[in-house]
């Protein structure tokens, strides 16, 4: 048995009654914003992430939407809670991210918290607090706040397992449950909530169940935000390897002394390696800049082989190529680089 049942959008609490999705007064729930279709290249999109902390995983998929919704010519503004709006990776990256994004014509309020928001057939109006304290109008609003497992929906209390209080099924690394014959796989196994992270399960429940030793390390789950430009990572950022007490240092290449990314009209970009100064492991990759998740593999796979910085600054890259940028990280943090 292998129960797996999709995560819901988390609904804030709120203080007045207001229609949480698509209706006249337009206001929508984040899994419903792709088919609002009526509101693309002219709407005002104000997006209310707030009340919940979440992984940057889910963060990414509700920010690229409202990026899309930029893109295609409609007026959006981001109003978030902490103080960048992929919380939890790295601020450096998110950085270059964030002005791309207000390059792009995107309003965005950090620090800020949504009090109260007021339906009129008019307008939205979202009342705020923090370092932005003035009123916002919008045609429409995405709430943005996460995704929440359901594996309370699966009745699994019937099968002798239990889910936590956030209705997560826990497993081990083979996707096993405290009963030996029944596996989770997916978002009722909690954080990440992402696809990949779900089909990968099902192959090592599968693999177990049929007798064969597998298992997942959910440390090197790799994520990707589909934003214009995109922001890659994977394991550590500098701030949590401090967090946790790991002796580390940071090395980087900009891309803006890239060839191929300034031949092919890229914008900002940065390759950044977090590694451990004593045995030179790779303990972290952030990438941020036009397709930067098509280089993330490689530094998955070498993670997950327990390479070196050194290891990758010998192995030979195509010049000129995007992938080059981690190469020119590891030789700078060697001495070695010859290209900035």
């Amino acid at each position: 048995m292998v129960p797996t049942t999709r995560a819901n959008a988390v609904i804030p609490p709120r203080k007045n009654a207001w229609p949480w999705k698509l209706n006249s007064a337009g206001a929508i729930a984040q899994n419903e914003a792709v088919r609002a279709n009526k509101y693309l290249g002219r709407a005002q999109w104000r997006r209310w992430s707030e009340y919940h902390r979440r992984s940057c995983a889910e963060t990414k998929i509700h920010f690229v939407k409202l990026l899309g919704y930029a893109a295609l010519g409609s007026q959006v503004t981001v109003v978030e809670l902490f103080d960048q709006i992929v919380v939890g990776a790295d601020v450096e990256a998110v950085g270059i991210l964030q002005a791309a994004s207000e390059e792009q014509g995107v309003l965005i309020h950090t620090g800020t918290k949504v009090t109260q928001i007021t339906a009129t057939k008019a307008a939205l109006t979202l009342t705020c607090e923090g370092e932005f304290e003035g009123p916002i109008k919008a045609d429409a609003i995405i709430q943005a706040v996460g995704r929440r497992a359901n594996g309370a929906l699966v009745e699994v209390d019937a099968a002798g397992i239990s889910v936590d209080g956030s209705s997560v099924i826990t497993v081990d690394k083979s996707c096993r449950t405290v009963q030996p014959h029944i596996f989770a796989i997916g978002d009722v196994t909690g954080n990440p909530i992402l696809a990949h992270r779900a089909t990968h399960q099902g192959h090592v429940a599968a693999e177990v169940a049929s007798g064969h030793a597998a298992a997942l390390d959910t440390d090197l789950i790799p994520s990707v935000a589909y934003t214009s430009p995109e922001l890659a990572w994977v394991g550590m950022t500098a701030a949590q390897a401090k967090q946790a007490g790991r002796a580390h240092k940071t090395t980087s290449f900009p891309w803006a002394a890239s060839g191929r990314n300034l031949s092919s009209g890229g914008g900002n970009g940065l390759t950044k390696l977090v590694y451990d100064p004593d045995t030179l492991q790779i303990l972290g990759v952030t990438l941020v800049g036009t397709n930067a998740g098509e280089l993330l593999a490689e530094l998955v796979l070498a993670m997950e082989l327990g390479a070196t910085i050194q290891d990758v600054a010998l192995t030979v890259h195509a010049h000129p190529t995007l992938s080059e940028t981690v190469a020119f990280a590891a030789e700078r943090a060697l001495g070695t680089l010859t290209d900035l």
